[in-house]
């Protein structure tokens, strides 16, 4: 590998870190953020939630990751039904998911936490009732995010995406946590993960219908890290 090549896969590789760095910073300063607004209490409700849905999103990367060097062999083809197909599939699968998890936290949900973490946790089953949401949307943020943008050589268009996703995050979790402290802070996650997804989808869009070009790699990139469409552990 020559001095030119290293340089170009340093410059593909500081996109994904930065998006990684900026989803890290927004998502550790929700903690800080319901510390500082609505005391410590308040965070340990919030972040035994948080644990709880963090195994969930663990879940969804294995098998995208599985998938992710097929998909660039099949950009690199020009096979493009392939690429819609497995998309389309990750998409509805994580769709579904969402669904699963509505009717079972909502049968066995408060039971869940009460035999679990106990009966003075009830917050934290209010927390949860949002948060249970975001690994199906994380799924099909890093669905598109991996198999769409990173596999076409589009990696540099993330930084753009994260850039705006700290922002809106910023600006409105703080609104969100003092009007209702671990609620708010489930409910500001929730919306900039639905940010996020909109934003990958509109790019992964304009890939899929050839109005932004497929690039050549010589190597395919590492696959992005699961934290980048979600908050980090």
């Amino acid at each position: 590998m020559s001095f030119a090549d290293v340089i170009a896969e340093a410059k593909d590789a500081y996109h994904i870190f930065l998006g990684s760095a900026l989803t890290s910073v927004y998502m550790y300063a929700n903690v800080i953020m319901l510390r500082m607004i609505s005391g410590p209490g308040a965070v340990g409700y919030y972040v035994a939630a948080e644990r709880l849905t963090n195994a969930l999103k663990a879940c969804t990367a294995p098998a995208i990751q599985a998938f992710f060097p097929k998909i660039c062999v099949a950009y690199e083809n020009g096979d493009r039904e392939y690429v819609h197909k497995v998309n389309r599939g990750f998409m509805l699968a994580f769709a579904a998911s969402a669904i699963l998890i509505l009717v079972g936290f909502t049968v066995l949900g408060e039971w869940f936490v009460g035999r679990f973490l106990g009966e003075a946790f009830g917050e934290t089953f209010r927390i949860l009732r949002i948060l249970v949401f975001v690994p199906a949307i994380v799924g099909m943020t890093t669905t598109q995010v991996m198999l769409t943008i990173i596999a076409s050589g589009n990696q540099s268009l993330l930084k753009r995406i994260y850039i705006y996703g700290a922002l809106f995050h910023l600006v409105q979790a703080p609104i969100s946590i003092y009007l209702w402290g671990g609620v708010g802070t489930a409910c500001s996650v929730a919306a900039t993960e639905l940010f996020m997804l909109i934003g990958v989808y509109r790019v992964s869009a304009r890939i899929n219908h050839g109005q932004i070009a497929v690039k050549a790699q010589s190597q395919q990139p590492q696959p992005i890290k699961p934290e980048m469409a979600t908050e980090a552990d």
